[in-house]
């Protein structure tokens, strides 16, 4: 026996990992959404397992013995008191057997973390009488609902946080002015494969005419979102500030559409992205690394202006709550996508899609328009 399994047979501890499996595989996106055969050893050491006999469902939790706080998606924290209970995992096909015996037998509050996106789990808590309180989005883009029992957080969401994608205005460029940028994008053909996993294919690639490098229009990334490792050996660069590179001395009039159509908004990083025809996609994601991202005064929202694109180019987008939405960018369009909730992109069609993408910091404007374009 491994020292890991703490003194647990192997086959218990395969059982109930493929019990975890089952349920968690249609929401899981990343390396670390689910237990394995020894994080179930170790919160069986820990007291914080509950199984059925038949092993057929488990339930990991923790009961807090001094004040914590867990942080949502809009970086919101919430306190968690001692003596709470917290239930991280649960898994298997007597939920409601084992979820009725916290019920009955634990007197304090209660947490529970679950897929918001897995219907039948989210119906039963409800019906439990746990109320959502926020969410929690992994980068890897795994969305979890957080529901609360025998407490009241008070916590709603700002207005317009709720928002995933919005389009706000379906004839943002004149056609001269479409004309004009496709034109600059003519002389400029210097792209740079995005460096992420969710780049399926290297089929994403991309170049800054504002970012984080003024003389490397190929440094398209930016600093704050990236690894602590990449971060300790990278210390200069974190200081920088953006600004306009290069490259943009080839787009003097794609930069001045972003300099006078904003109402005075200051843009951070501003790309073109390139997503090649054919197989072109972007698995799901959710670029949730970024504190900076929001809607509120001085935090940073994203925009896509398509230039190119083609029938076939899908987008699709999730809520906080797990709804989905597939939308088709227009040409000459403008949207707002929060980076933040998972999301991912296919171009099936026969043309490159190109989009102007622009990260801006928010000017109460710029804010008050997302917003009202979300409520009207």
């Amino acid at each position: 026996m491994n020292d890991w399994q703490q003194g647990y047979e192997i086959d218990l501890l395969k059982t109930l990992k493929k019990v975890v499996q089952k349920d968690y595989k249609p929401y899981v996106f990343g390396a670390f959404g689910m237990p394995n055969e020894r994080d179930i050893a170790t919160a069986f050491v820990k007291g914080q397992v509950l199984k059925s006999k038949e092993n057929d469902t488990i339930i990991i939790y923790q009961e807090y013995k001094a004040k914590s706080r867990i942080t949502d998606f809009t970086q919101n924290n919430i306190d968690i008191l001692p003596g709470w209970v917290y239930i991280k995992h649960i898994a298997g096909i007597q939920k409601e057997k084992l979820l009725t015996y916290i019920l009955n037998n634990i007197k304090q509050p209660i947490l529970i973390e679950i897929f918001d996106e897995d219907k039948k789990v989210k119906e039963l808590v409800e019906s439990l009488g746990f109320k959502y309180v926020t969410t929690k989005i992994a980068a890897s883009s795994d969305l979890k609902g957080v529901y609360q029992y025998g407490v009241d957080l008070k916590y709603n969401l700002e207005k317009g946080e709720d928002i995933h994608i919005q389009e706000l205005n379906n004839n943002f460029l004149s056609e001269e002015d479409h004309k004009q940028i496709k034109n600059e994008l003519q002389s400029f053909t210097n792209w740079q494969d995005h460096y992420s996993t969710y780049n399926k294919r290297q089929s994403w690639s991309a170049f800054a005419i504002r970012g984080y490098d003024t003389e490397n229009p190929n440094f398209i990334i930016k600093p704050n979102e990236m690894s602590k490792k990449w971060k300790q050996e990278n210390v200069d660069t974190l200081l920088k500030k953006s600004d306009w590179t290069i490259a943009a001395e080839n787009f003097t009039f794609t930069k001045k559409i972003i300099e006078t159509r904003f109402n005075g908004a200051v843009p951070d990083r501003v790309r073109f992205m390139r997503l090649t025809k054919g197989k072109g996609e972007l698995s799901r994601h959710a670029d949730i690394t970024d504190k900076e991202a929001g809607i509120q005064k001085g935090k940073v929202v994203r925009l896509h202006i398509p230039i190119y694109t083609n029938k076939d180019v899908i987008f699709n987008s999730w809520s906080h709550k797990g709804s989905r939405i597939t939308e088709h960018m227009t040409e000459r369009s403008l949207w707002y996508l929060d980076v933040r909730k998972p999301h991912t992109a296919v171009n099936n069609g026969e043309e490159d899609r190109v989009h102007l993408v622009i990260d801006f910091y928010v000017s109460e404007g710029l804010s008050t328009l997302i917003k009202d374009k979300a409520s009207a």
